[in-house]
């Protein structure tokens, strides 16, 4: 028996590419990566809406507490509490009575800008009506109480002025937390 080397090897070497094929086409496939999710984005914004409260506020968890405080002096003086801003991204507002901080506590959820409604007389009581000495009874209260307060400021106390406004101060007492909570926010919540 006579064998054909020439025909023998391109048999060997088509039957070894055929091999190579199969094997390529028919790879199996690797089983799918599952990549962890994002991590996920923690925005540390609630809206608070209290008994004496019109609408909600969207304030930092750290300001709970003190809109526990605000909602408790509104009982307690028998005035509603009309929000108008809470959480604000930017310093940025629209028709401002007062034109607001560059480092301004309502960019922290540190702070709310309201109206009042004394229950008794049903006056509603703006920024003109805030300041002023003939308020009603109920709102004279409310003011007080804030005043008294250790850590909450009423705006009417401001060099300028800003009688609707009410927070705690944090961007005086604590420059770094007001950083902090700024470039969270700024990061985490829309």
């Amino acid at each position: 028996m006579k064998i054909d080397f020439k025909v023998a090897f391109l048999v060997l070497v088509a039957s070894s590419h055929l091999a190579c094929v199969d094997a390529w086409w028919s790879k199996p496939t690797r089983p799918s990566v599952r990549r962890p999710p994002p991590p996920q984005r923690r925005c540390a914004l609630q809206y608070y809406k209290g008994s004496e409260f019109t609408k909600s506020a969207r304030v930092h968890t750290g300001f709970l507490s003190s809109m526990h405080t605000i909602n408790s002096y509104a009982q307690q003086c028998r005035v509603r509490v009309y929000i108008t801003s809470s959480y604000r991204k930017t310093a940025h507002v629209k028709g401002a009575i007062v034109p607001p901080a560059t480092r301004s506590n309502h960019m922290i959820g540190h702070a709310i800008d309201m109206n009042l409604i004394d229950r008794r007389t049903g006056k509603f009581c703006n920024s003109r009506c805030l300041p002023n000495s003939s308020r009603p009874n109920g709102v004279s209260c409310f003011i007080g109480k804030i005043r008294s307060h250790p850590t909450l400021r009423w705006g009417g106390d401001f060099r300028r002025s800003d009688p609707v406004h009410i927070d705690d101060a944090t961007n005086h007492r604590n420059r770094a937390l007001w950083n902090q909570l700024y470039n969270s926010l700024q990061k985490n919540c829309p």
